[in-house]
């Protein structure tokens, strides 16, 4: 049996019996590249940056994610006349292989080429792992290669850093970026009103995929789900009083949503409730609120008088000698006056025409 052959069968073994134990292994000779010297290491599973497959005496890095099943692997290059110590800060090592002594621990004796082992990842925090050369007895005090993990916390959602923004019309964009826009338009049926986007994102702010979204509304108004945003007439589309985005939905738009908001013939205020379902625990969180105002046809004028004309005799303008002041005299309307509906509400230059 060649020496290839012979490591090849090692490799499966053990990763056969990590597999058995909870974990999973990336066989040695899946790796691209192979060890060069005693003491080197391969990174097999993780994110790392010796993407060529081969190690050297330089430190190394990798990140991982937090879990109870999580791990780094590695494959590190020993010999029976030069076994390899390696020491594992902040972490232990796992490995099946009958040449790796100290399974389970944070020190490991790999007597053979390229064996695999495990680094467990189960919470967040830094590990480092570093391979000394044994020879005569003596292990190094330098070492030959050294890895440091980052095993980051594993995503989480967080109803608080997830965003909804309302936008007036039928195109998503804002007046003022990241701001509400305030959304009033008349009731009659068949029209879109406006876009809200919603992105669920992470305890880091970062757009979090797989939150199952929904919108419900309370009082006037419809909803529709949509992916992009566009605008779909809502005479030949299924506006209803709910809409939903589910969660792999959500995970082709990258934690992106959008709702289309249309009226639905009546008037007053509808307010669209935003919920958000976290894809570990289930439980649905409310992510946000946003309001429409929807009018009626106009029923009255309201007047607000803005500048009294003093009385004769009486007290002098305070700030009647400065330009300031003067400027804003100058420029206030003596009256403000607001068309409303039965309602109340204010209904829009547009919709007042001559009805009264």
């Amino acid at each position: 049996m060649s020496t290839k052959t012979s490591i090849k069968r090692i490799a499966a073994v053990a990763a056969v019996a990590l597999t058995l134990g909870g974990f999973s292994a990336v066989s040695a000779h899946a790796v691209v590249g192979t060890t060069s010297a005693v003491g080197d290491m391969i990174v097999t599973a993780a994110v790392a940056n010796n993407t060529d497959g081969t190690t050297s005496s330089t430190t190394e890095t990798a990140t991982a994610t937090a879990g109870a099943n999580n791990y780094v692997g590695i494959i590190v290059k020993g010999a029976s006349a030069t076994p390899v110590s390696v020491v594992i800060t902040g972490g232990t090592g796992v490995s099946a292989s009958t040449y790796v002594t100290g399974s389970g621990t944070s020190s490991l004796v790999v007597s053979a080429t390229d064996q695999p082992i495990n680094v467990p990842t189960p919470t967040a925090g830094t590990i480092t792992v570093k391979t000394y050369t044994i020879s005569g007895g003596t292990q190094s005090s330098t070492a030959s290669a050294a890895l440091t993990i980052t095993v980051n916390s594993p995503a989480v959602f967080s109803v608080g850093l997830s965003t909804s923004i309302i936008s007036k019309g039928t195109t998503w964009a804002p007046a003022v970026a990241a701001t509400d826009d305030t959304v009033s338009a008349d009731k009659t049926v068949g029209t879109q009103v406006a876009v809200i986007k919603v992105i669920t994102k992470d305890q880091t702010a970062t757009a979090l995929n797989g939150v199952a979204l929904s919108a419900s509304v309370t009082g006037s108004g419809l909803v529709l789900a949509s992916n992009s945003g566009a605008a779909a007439t809502p005479a030949s589309n299924p506006y209803a009083r709910s809409a939903s985005i589910t969660a792999a939905q959500m995970t082709t738009n990258s934690g992106v949503g959008y709702f289309l908001v249309a009226t639905d013939g009546t008037a007053g205020i509808g307010t669209i409730t935003i919920s958000g379902t976290d894809p570990v625990s289930g439980v649905t969180s409310v992510i946000a609120t946003e309001t429409v105002t929807f009018t009626s046809t106009a029923s009255a004028v309201t007047t607000t008088q803005n500048l009294k004309v003093l009385k004769a005799g009486g007290a002098t303008y305070a700030s009647a000698t400065t330009a300031g002041a003067a400027t804003t005299v100058a420029n206030t309307a003596p009256l403000s006056a607001f068309v409303t509906d039965s309602n109340g509400n204010k209904v829009l230059a547009a919709n007042i025409g001559s009805e009264i």
